[in-house]
């Protein structure tokens, strides 16, 4: 909570959270669980509904069941992600988890993976649908081969609009019009 006193900090926190279930988490040897990484989120959505949340999840750790990947798929839809990572596990030689006997055969890894991003994009279109009509403070960065200007909102959608080159490198206020591409299409109402 003491984070979200900063007015300097943007509404967007990666969070990573690398999966859904709690014996992967313990297998993972991270010191959290999916409750606590959830009343984190929760926290921030509250200060902030359209609070922006990016996350990684790793597709079939060693010992991985389907159960397991089962509350991965489901922890994308009780946290509400803006954005999702999706990876395969890959085994690194000289890791504790290299070393595991139970490791997920490559073709479930791969049909996981795909599942993740598939609920990843879902994930995100269901941000963006609920982002719709808001304004929001955008840094535009660069102007695309079709000519729109394109930059980050504060709580890290990808935004396009009609604009001035001029605009460039500066603050605008946009409001978010539909999903596009990897983001939104948006309008200036301000500069």
């Amino acid at each position: 909570k003491r984070l979200l006193q900063y007015e300097k900090l943007c509404p967007h926190l990666h969070l990573s959270v690398q999966s859904g279930s709690d014996r992967i988490l313990a297998a993972m040897n991270r010191h959290y669980t999916r409750q606590e990484y959830l009343e984190i989120v929760k926290v921030l959505q509250a200060f902030d509904p359209l609070y922006g949340i990016t996350t990684d999840i790793i597709a079939g750790f060693p010992g991985e069941s389907e159960e397991d990947f089962t509350d991965s798929l489901r922890i994308i839809d009780e946290a509400g992600f803006c954005k999702v990572h999706a990876f395969k596990y890959s085994r690194r030689k000289g890791t504790k988890a290299a070393e595991l006997k139970e490791q997920v055969d490559g073709n479930v890894k791969n049909q996981r993976s795909r599942r993740l991003m598939e609920k990843a994009e879902y994930a995100a279109s269901l941000f963006y649908d609920k982002c719709r009509g808001a304004c929001r403070r955008v840094l535009f960065e660069e102007k695309t081969a079709d000519g729109l200007l394109t930059g980050y909102t504060d709580n890290y959608i990808r935004v396009y609009v009609s604009g001035a080159h001029s605009l460039l490198n500066q603050f605008s206020m946009v409001k978010l019009l539909e999903e596009y591409q990897d983001g939104m299409k948006g309008e200036i109402v301000n500069g």
